[in-house]
């Protein structure tokens, strides 16, 4: 039995040994990536004096859904086949459009499966 218990106690050593020296190397690994990496941020950015700041644009957000020029009563067909999944993505992507614009907050939209395999929109309010 002393055999046994000597060996396991050998083999347990030999792993935390193992354990420890991945752990240092993986630390220098990471300490000299990061040291690389702010030396080459350094090296090609450039402090510069006197450009002339020009005025913000007002972009309009990019919508693939015509959802501002529909008016109540209209609807589109959406561009994907049913499934639950793609349902759900139809009435989130109307509500999303209604909560992130200030003019349409109280408008409502409604989908509903229609010929065999398609989704339809409707704005309603």
């Amino acid at each position: 039995m002393a055999k046994k218990e000597a060996s396991i106690k050998y083999i347990t050593m030999n792993l935390t040994m193992a354990q420890g020296s991945n752990v240092k190397r993986v630390e220098a690994v990471k300490n000299q990536t990061k040291d690389s990496m702010e030396e080459q941020l350094n090296s090609k950015m450039v402090i510069e004096k006197g450009i002339e700041l020009r005025p913000a644009e007002k972009l309009k957000p990019l919508c693939k859904y015509p959802w501002r020029g529909m008016k109540v009563g209209d609807s589109f067909i959406w561009p994907k086949n049913y499934t639950r999944m793609e349902m759900n993505k139809a009435s989130n992507a109307g509500r999303n459009f209604c909560k992130g614009s200030k003019d349409c907050k109280d408008w409502k939209f409604s989908t509903r499966k229609v010929d065999g395999n398609k989704i339809r929109i409707w704005r309603i309010r």
